[in-house]
């Protein structure tokens, strides 16, 4: 049971940490081609992303370290997990291009929301409309958006394991395992 322990850490790891190199990557060409306010296509591409993660994470766990079989339950720890460590790496990258790198993109981000604020209320007024946008600064900052990327991430890919583990999952129905759960 340890042994099993320590090989997902060390999978989950391993997998985890390309997925967020991956994701990072992802980031990285959007920004330099001026996409990195895209939602539709940043949303798209990390959903795609973390679908493969997950999936390869969990087969590779399941084929090289489960001898062939895995729970849904350790599927879906699995999944969880890689994307947890993904997250990690994701939520540094993107601390570091919002505070650093390019501190202009909060001001983007701050005036794509007063526009969408705008388009949905066109009566607003400007003390509502500062009120608004006074709130999503808090939750704009990098280190908000730090602790966001990782809840966020990590929830998706809750989320995303739960309907993957459906299919990686492959129960062991040799006569040793049965014999072994009886005894």
């Amino acid at each position: 049971m340890e042994e099993n322990k320590n090989t997902l850490l060390k999978s989950t790891m391993t997998y985890g940490a390309i997925m967020g190199l991956a994701l990072v990557v992802a980031s990285l060409i959007m920004y330099l081609t001026n996409q990195i306010n895209n939602t539709t296509l940043s949303n798209t591409l990390t959903f795609l992303i973390i679908v493969a993660g997950i999936v390869i994470a969990s087969k590779i766990y399941r084929d090289n370290y489960l001898k062939g079989y895995i729970t849904y339950g350790q599927s879906l720890g699995c999944g969880v997990l890689t994307g947890l460590f993904a997250s990690i790496i994701l939520a540094f990258y993107t601390f570091i291009l919002y505070k650093f790198i390019d501190p202009t993109l909060m001001d983007q981000i701050m005036n794509i929301a007063r526009e969408k604020i705008l388009e949905s209320r066109p009566d607003i007024s400007d003390e509502q409309l500062e009120a608004a946008l006074s709130m999503s600064r808090k939750f704009t900052s990098p280190p908000m958006m730090f602790i966001m990327t990782i809840i966020g991430t990590t929830m998706w890919a809750f989320v995303i394991s739960l309907l993957v583990s459906i299919f990686i999952k492959k129960k062991d129905d040799s006569f040793d395992s049965n014999f072994q759960q009886n005894a």
